[in-house]
């Protein structure tokens, strides 16, 4: 009796196991399908379009070759770019900065005795500079 009851169990737990198993698959399924109509249904011609020729361009190119190194170079792309608006930022600030300083001392380029205003931005150049 307790080995057929356990063949029955096991039996019974593999035929539950597929049963949810397919479940599983229908329903991704039908998500996947829900999802879709849902894309479609709400995007423009030109996203369309747009969006075609970009999943052409991926499964014929950069798919083939692996994502790790797409993902790598797209990385140092990013990477570059935010560097390069930061150093373009900074020299933006510093000449700001440099600006408002030779404005306001321009005021008072009598109380410095200097002749001209170029004089006076040298002079502070130098100071920034060394």
């Amino acid at each position: 009796m307790y080995g057929r009851y356990t063949a029955d169990l096991s039996h019974h737990a593999r035929e539950e196991a597929k049963r949810l198993k397919l479940l599983e698959r229908k329903r991704r399924r039908d998500e996947k399908l829900r999802k879709k109509e849902f894309r479609a249904q709400y995007r423009s011609h030109y996203v369309k379009l747009l969006s075609k020729g970009f999943s052409f361009i991926w499964r014929h190119t950069f798919a083939k070759f692996g994502e790790d190194w797409v993902f790598l170079a797209m990385l140092g792309i990013l990477m570059a770019i935010i560097s390069f608006c930061m150093d373009w930022g900074i020299s933006i600030c510093n000449k700001g900065k440099f600006g408002c300083v030779v404005s306001y001392l321009a005021k008072f380029k009598s109380l410095l005795r200097i002749e001209s205003i170029y004089q006076l931005t040298a002079k502070l150049y130098k100071c920034v500079v060394s």
